[in-house]
């Protein structure tokens, strides 16, 4: 009897651990950072222009977006800014966002 009461409690607080581990699973995943995506600004971009000043993380999200789609929201070739400069005048903290690397196979990143 006492062996039997020994296994039930032993099942319930295994059946109470895999739960909590389960619900801090969940919560870990709500508690990351977010994607950059929702965030990126590329109405800055003017295809003439060759210096680009990049003055907030929003801004650099932005680079990412256009190099790796390869075409401006005017319909604009990005062509991986290549021939542009793009100077970062500031410390950006990026540490709240999932990064997307600027430039992939498809679109290589060209800039200076």
């Amino acid at each position: 009897m006492i062996a039997k009461r020994s296994s039930v409690y032993k099942l319930a607080i295994a059946v109470m651990c895999l739960s909590i581990a389960a619900l801090a699973g969940v919560y870990m995943a709500k508690a990351g950072p977010e994607s950059w995506d929702g965030y990126a600004q590329t109405d800055w971009y003017n295809e003439t222009y060759v210096t680009f000043t990049i003055d907030s993380k929003e801004k650099l999200a932005g680079v990412a977006k256009l190099v790796n789609d390869g075409i401006s929201d005017t319909g604009d070739a990005i062509n991986g800014f290549s021939g542009k400069i793009l100077e970062i005048d500031r410390n950006l903290d990026l540490s709240d966002y999932l990064w997307t690397p600027i430039g992939n196979a498809d679109h290589p990143f060209k800039a200076h």
